[in-house]
């Protein structure tokens, strides 16, 4: 480094923690905002970049001074966003079938099991998620979980005591959900919860591992990216639930095969590891949709 006091720099960007959806970081990131930097022209730039995943490292890089690793979001949140339905619940299902996907892996953090339903509605599938998150109380306290206790609070995030998540609370979930619905199987990382998949076994449940490989994860998650932007994909708007599946990023291989990653360990993905494994069933089983849950109760719009 050269020391030169007669040359001064300064980079504008946005802080972490900061909204980069909001006009507020585009101001922030570029001081000449409306003046010699066009204002309408960096609106339009980031109206492009919440509408399309692949846009938003390019918009975040080079208009709001914020590094990013190579890989992109793998959900259009904004489609993400309207595919949720606070009132859809277990109910709504009652006698239907469903894949059940769970995402074990943390032991001491968020622990999901996702509930996927579909149904025909004129003449296409559309798919259901319900999901459950379950995180220990000792998480919950740590200074750095704070936004934990606001879904606790709600009732979007269910605590378990001590220090590590409770299996057979998740257990005993899914045995009382299966006398409201018809679980056909139980699809589960082979790394994570094999005493949970042994007992759920024995209690008559088809549990089926999957691996966490891209040959088994690539297609299940190109398909529910394709099914949220076209509509047909719907979930219980968990906010819990769509921070897990918007902390996705993926990174295509030469082959254009997709897996999940987090840029950061605080990016929790349980939930929609627990989602793409339950879809993988679903797309491997085809069943055929039942009656609309929209034609039971309509649309519940808040």
């Amino acid at each position: 480094m050269i020391e030169n006091d007669q040359r001064f720099g300064i980079i504008f960007g946005i802080d972490e923690g900061d909204d980069w959806t909001k006009e507020d970081a585009l101001i922030k990131a570029n001081p000449n905002f409306g003046i010699s930097v066009d204002a309408e022209y960096l609106r339009l730039q980031q109206r492009d970049a919440i509408s399309d995943p692949r846009k938003q490292n390019v918009f975040k890089t080079k208009h709001l001074n914020v590094w990013v690793a190579a890989a992109s979001p793998w959900m259009n949140l904004y489609n993400l966003q309207l595919a949720g339905d606070p009132g859809l619940s277990i109910d709504d299902f009652r006698g239907d079938e469903c894949t059940v996907g769970l995402d074990l892996a943390s032991k001491q953090d968020i622990a999901s099991a996702v509930f996927e339903f579909n149904r025909e509605i004129d003449g296409e599938t559309h798919y259901y998620a319900i999901s459950r998150n379950y995180i220990p109380q000792a998480a919950v306290d740590k200074p750095e979980n704070a936004h934990y206790q606001a879904w606790v609070n709600a009732g979007h995030l269910i605590v378990t005591p001590g220090n590590m998540i409770d299996l057979e609370q998740i257990q005993e979930d899914i045995l009382a959900t299966a006398e409201t619905v018809v679980i056909v199987e139980v699809a589960k990382d082979p790394w994570g919860g094999q005493q949970l998949g042994a007992t759920l076994a024995n209690e008559g449940f088809q549990v089926v591992d999957i691996p966490q490989q891209v040959r088994f994860l690539s297609d299940p998650m190109k398909d529910l990216q394709a099914l949220v932007d076209a509509g047909r994909f719907h979930h219980d708007a968990n906010p819990c639930y769509v921070w897990q599946m918007s902390n996705v990023e993926v990174m295509a291989d030469r082959n254009e095969n997709i897996f999940p990653r987090k840029l950061r360990a605080q990016n929790k993905i349980d939930a929609a590891v627990a989602t793409i494994v339950a879809h993988n069933r679903s797309m491997v089983a085809g069943r055929d949709g039942g009656r609309s849950v929209y034609n039971e109760r309509g649309i519940i719009v808040v």
